[in-house]
């Protein structure tokens, strides 16, 4: 297998979580992770194209905002992963127009293989690409390794602690503090909250 990913940001955990299975692989496969060597603006997603170099493989693995780069390999041996299509629901117009038809409507037509972190995603994709539903099939992703459940404690039923991971526009923060409301819980974000989150 020959997993590619996005170019070193921020957000990393989905190469962590590819990693993860890659390590669990047999030892009748290899595997190698390329990044791609510019940032994932619209200019600089051209540039991979043109200058991506098709490292040799019997199934490549696509993951993070590049989809657009299964236009450079062959669709048959080539699996697009998408995590979320919200690139295409925070752009309006031409950008909008642009970015859903690199990242998401060449990319999904041209990859025999397409997967999808949850049904709502796949229902996105199906609804903004008209593709089948029968092309996409969801994949939950690991638990990391080194993360191990802890059966020394008892769950506190009166008063639960409730884990969000993440704090980006798509992960919902708000709605999620508006349910929590009236249940009796403590709730621990992982991640930075912006100005309108933390009130």
């Amino acid at each position: 297998s020959n997993p590619h990913h996005t170019h070193p940001g921020k957000f990393i955990s989905i190469e962590k979580a590819f990693r993860e299975i890659a390590s669990g692989l047999g030892p009748e496969f290899s595997s190698e992770f390329v990044q791609l060597p510019f940032s994932s603006r619209v200019y600089d997603s051209l540039r991979n194209l043109i200058f991506f170099k098709r490292p040799s493989a019997d199934l490549y693995h696509i993951t993070g905002q590049i989809h657009y780069i299964g236009l450079r390999l062959p669709a048959d041996r080539t699996v697009l992963s998408i995590m979320d299509v919200r690139f295409v629901n925070m752009n309006r117009g031409l950008k909008r127009a642009i970015l859903k038809k690199l990242y998401l409507d060449l990319p999904v037509r041209h990859a025999k293989y397409v997967t999808a972190i949850s049904e709502n995603v796949k229902r996105e994709i199906v609804e903004l690409t008209g593709c089948p539903e029968k092309k996409i099939r969801v994949l939950d992703l690991p638990l990391l390794s080194h993360i191990r459940p802890d059966g020394t404690r008892a769950f506190n039923a009166d008063c639960p602690n409730i884990l969000q991971v993440g704090t980006m526009e798509n992960k919902n923060i708000l709605r999620l503090a508006e349910a929590l409301k009236r249940i009796k819980c403590k709730l621990v974000v992982v991640g930075e909250l912006s100005t309108t989150q933390s009130n």
